[in-house]
């Protein structure tokens, strides 16, 4: 078609069908290499300058989208003349651009590879994630039991510690399980959905337990700093409204994080080299644009992660300075017991959080990535009871008890 006949080219009055020619010209040259541009030259030259032909037949059409989206410009510009920059201009673009990304292969599936290279300690290390999730679903559901049926327990601190449990019960039987099919499988598909489904509860009660932690924290503080009025400050309508408020944030956050996540466009790409759906390997499968998701859910991190860290900082600092202020060994010694099970879970719970998702994820380091996502979603849960409720003296004298009476 010479440049003469360019310009008496009929004009595209239909931008959905002047679209659709110009995409299904795109899709026949990589099937069969036809020349036959239904506008003009010009816009089969520019295709053939950047072997998009080459491109489509090894990449795929959705890697080529960048590029076709700029010989779209072009087909509006020359074809259509439409001016550049202007609104009509670009809302042309954005149908052009639409109709592209439907040819897109939709993921309605995951690959999650799990552990790889297991060799001979993959039965071993399965029956050690059962063992170990067997006794923490065991651990906490005895912390839930004994604080719910007994009278002795029914403070503010034994409370908080029922939810933490309750909490750790969600998480290990959210990722769990299906880590287990991961490992003897070395290797398992999810449906997509699944796959955001897992993320959101998981998250969610990783988010209940840095809210948790916070209001763990200002409860000692005001048993140590102003034990006087603990009774009236920490009293059950506060405390039920406080767990309250937690559980709803959490799980109200993190869906808008869900929705975020599923929202995005997924194609192609659809191994997560993880043992569980978590959020920023899932959004590496996205090959829409998803910095404005980064920076919204950074944003939803701050009330329900940054927040309650400063609280729990602060915290320690007023009941370090009032623990400084005891004259006598002993009333140190007895002050800092109360909170050293806290203190050492939290450090441990936002020194794994610090190393996954704040410290840059490389390739090379996918291995430590994994051994902190088991340390955070396995050995925490199965710790958290031991080290809060298992040892604690009211507990166990409560469990003696329980036992006493059914032997008899």
């Amino acid at each position: 078609m010479s440049n003469e006949n360019l310009h008496k080219a009929p004009r595209c009055d239909d931008v959905s069908e002047c679209a659709l020619q110009f995409y299904r010209w795109c899709i026949n040259a990589q099937e069969d290499g036809r020349s036959d541009c239904p506008r003009c030259t010009h816009t089969r030259s520019l295709v053939a300058k950047a072997d998009v032909k080459d491109h489509l037949a090894l990449l795929s059409l959705n890697v080529c989208i960048e590029r076709l989206t700029f010989f779209c410009e072009h087909m509006i510009e020359t074809i259509m003349r439409v001016e550049r920059n202007t609104p009509q201009f670009f809302w042309y673009k954005g149908v052009i651009v639409a109709m592209l990304n439907q040819n897109q292969t939709k993921v309605t599936e995951i690959l999650l590879l799990g552990f790889q290279n297991q060799g001979n300690i993959k039965v071993p290390f399965f029956l050690l994630i059962v063992v170990i999730y067997i006794m923490t679903v065991c651990e906490s559901s005895l912390v839930i039991g004994l604080v719910s049926s007994t009278k002795k327990l029914q403070s503010p601190m034994y409370f908080f510690l029922q939810q933490l449990a309750l909490s750790d019960l969600l998480q290990t039987s959210t990722v769990v399980p299906e880590m287990l099919r991961i490992i003897i499988n070395e290797g398992a598909t999810m449906s997509l959905f699944g796959c955001i489904t897992q993320f959101y509860f998981f998250a969610a009660s990783e988010a209940f337990q840095c809210l948790n932690l916070a209001v763990m924290s200002y409860d000692r503080y005001v048993a140590i700093c102003i034990p006087l009025r603990y009774t009236s400050i920490m009293s059950n309508n506060v405390c039920v409204k406080c767990i309250l408020m937690s559980w709803s944030l959490a799980f109200d956050i993190i869906l808008i994080t869900a929705n975020a996540a599923a929202a995005q466009n997924f194609c192609e790409k659809y191994i997560i080299d993880h043992f569980f759906c978590d959020f920023f390997p899932l959004l590496e499968l996205c090959c829409s644009d998803t910095f404005f998701v980064r920076v919204e859910v950074t944003l939803l991190s701050v009330p329900v992660v940054f927040t309650p860290f400063v609280l729990v900082i602060v915290s320690y600092v007023c009941i370090a300075h009032e623990i400084l202020k005891i004259e006598s060994t002993t009333g140190r010694q007895k002050a800092f017991s109360t909170c050293s099970s806290h203190l050492a879970v939290v450090s441990i719970f936002y020194g794994t959080l610090i190393g996954i998702y704040v410290v840059p994820s490389k390739q090379q380091l996918m291995t430590i990535s994994k051994l902190l996502s088991l340390l955070y979603t396995l050995i925490i849960p199965f710790a958290n009871p031991m080290i809060y409720s298992l040892r604690n003296r009211d507990i166990i004298e409560q469990l003696k008890i329980i036992l006493i009476h059914r032997n008899d």
